[in-house]
């Protein structure tokens, strides 16, 4: 709990940062992409794991930010997922794509822009115990955007959210 509690005052710290637009440029540094989704969902316990799309993939930017993006919707997508958590990566020309999906009851059209707003939950993240404060979608979406990328949630052939990070 003291883990859990100690990461979310860091998230809510770094969220309002980057509102603030507190951090400098983004960093010139190469990041394997793919690299940073094999370390993150080694923690995800519990649900069957698809990485039969993962490929290499290079950016620019903030390691440790990107981290905590693929962290993010790795966990958000384990959360709700009823067996299956699928993460893909693949590079278009100069552009990286990065797919998280889960096998979950997905979010309902109506209720995907307020995940992505601080504290904001779906309904169906609110009416079951997911443990979720709803700053890491939001959170996600701000490095993104920083890095001079988009996050786009939209429906996973799996029946779950698909969410897409472009950069």
């Amino acid at each position: 709990q003291g883990e859990r509690l100690d990461r979310l005052v860091g998230d809510l710290f770094t969220l309002a940062r980057l509102e603030e637009g507190a951090f400098g440029p983004v960093p010139d540094a190469e990041v394997d992409l793919d690299e940073l989704v094999l370390e993150q969902v080694e923690h995800l316990k519990g649900r069957r794991l698809d990485l039969s799309g993962l490929s290499a993939a290079r950016v620019h930017g903030d390691a440790g930010q990107l981290a905590s993006v693929v962290r993010n919707l790795v966990e958000n997508a384990g959360r709700h997922a009823s067996e299956t958590v699928r993460v893909s990566v693949a590079t278009e020309g100069k552009v990286a794509r990065m797919v998280v999906e889960d096998d979950g009851p997905g979010i309902l059209p109506d209720q995907r822009s307020v995940v992505f707003e601080r504290f904001g939950r779906s309904e169906e993240a609110r009416s079951r115990d997911h443990g979720g404060a709803g700053l890491g979608l939001p959170l996600a979406a701000r490095i993104v955007a920083r890095h001079g990328g988009t996050l786009e949630l939209g429906d996973s052939e799996l029946g779950g959210a698909r969410f897409v990070v472009t950069l």
